[in-house]
């Protein structure tokens, strides 16, 4: 009777402890849900307020976000049986040992509790995030392209930076991987917020990376590509309305596109035809100052280095990439890219500044 009765007990024990441990992560990651619940209301708001409620749509990120969270958390799962099998030489029945082992690094109450307060409340603030981007052409219209392309030809020597990359690059196959390497961007983001949301080891870096990755969101995706509203090289034509000097660019990429798929070009009409038609599709929205692309690549890269010197080459060269990327398939002005970094650089001191002020503002109040 008394073991039924501590069967039966355990899970309510289990939902007990879980719900503990849950309390627990919203209490540590409360700044971090305070920003999110305070943005994402901002963009049906500014929707109402600038007319723009065709382009607002909250919903949107959800299904495909949670989709490929769940696509990557399972291969996170096959990469630890990969692991596993390679490297231990268990006692006893093989996938026994290997679950067992995975429940002891993945499945602790308060590692899942921490990763669904973090993961959860995301899909939200995307699509808030990517809703506010499609209202940047319709509350502040273009105007920056001209002197982003002017500010870039001077930095560099004169001419314009997909001059100086065109001998290097300019080769169909090759653009072509550059373009699918580029396009796995969305892939690195999810794999490494979800390495950051199951970390244990260094819960400061960890929480220092997802503020960071908010605010960046936040002041670069959005404020600052409102202020600076600008849409690309790739557009600079159609904004402008006379031809520009990307156009010996874009007829490169277009014929190497004839040659071999490059997956970029097949971007460009569509991205135009959702803001001609002013909807509200999945991942659209044109911005290109400051570049997310390179903002979330150079966090990456700085959370890399912290972790360790191996990560850290990995995702520089990958923002290196993304750098030359951007610039050399005509989504970005180069400078578009520099500033990212630098703000992203500075956004990343201010919160880890911020986060050891409010430290050691706790150790006084508790002291006192």
């Amino acid at each position: 009777m008394t073991s039924i009765a501590v069967t039966a007990d355990a899970p309510r024990r289990g939902l007990e402890v879980f719900g503990a441990a849950c309390r627990e992560a919203v209490r540590t990651h409360q700044v971090y849900l305070a920003i999110i619940l305070i943005f994402v209301p901002l963009a049906p708001i500014i929707g109402i307020v600038t007319n723009t409620e065709s382009v607002i749509g909250l919903t949107l990120q959800m299904p495909r976000f949670l989709l490929l969270l769940i696509l990557f958390s399972a291969t996170i799962f096959l990469g630890h049986g990969v692991w596993f099998l390679t490297t231990k030489r268990p006692k006893g029945a093989l996938f026994r040992s290997m679950f067992a082992d995975f429940k002891v690094r993945f499945l602790q109450p308060q590692r899942i509790a921490n990763f669904l307060v973090i993961v959860v409340p995301l899909p939200l603030f995307m699509s808030a995030y990517n809703s506010i981007k499609r209202t940047i052409p319709y509350i502040n219209p273009f105007s920056w392209d001209p002197q982003f392309a002017e500010w870039d030809k001077f930095l560099h020597g004169g001419v314009h930076p997909y001059e100086l990359l065109q001998p290097l690059l300019g080769t169909p196959w090759v653009t072509s991987i550059l373009a699918s390497l580029y396009g796995i961007w969305i892939a690195v983001l999810i794999l490494t917020v979800i390495w950051q949301g199951l970390a244990t080891r260094d819960t400061a870096l960890r929480m220092q990376f997802f503020l960071t990755y908010l605010v960046v969101w936040i002041l670069l995706g959005n404020v600052a590509a409102m202020i600076l509203s600008s849409a690309g090289p790739v557009y600079f034509d159609r904004i402008i309305g006379v031809e520009g000097p990307y156009q010996p660019l874009l007829n490169y990429l277009y014929t190497a596109n004839q040659e071999v798929m490059v997956v970029s070009v097949r971007g460009y009409q569509y991205l135009w035809d959702v803001y001609m038609a002013g909807s509200n599709n999945y991942g659209t929205g044109i911005s290109a100052m400051p570049s997310m692309h390179i903002a979330m690549s150079t966090l990456f890269a700085i959370v890399g280095w912290k972790a360790n010197r191996t990560l850290g080459i990995i995702y520089t060269v990958f923002a290196a990439v993304m750098l030359v990327g951007s610039v050399h398939l005509a989504w970005h002005y180069a400078i578009d890219g520099y500033v990212s970094i630098v703000c992203t650089l500075a956004l990343w001191w201010a919160v880890g500044s911020g986060m050891r002020l409010a430290g050691r503002r706790r150790l006084v109040r508790a002291a006192a």
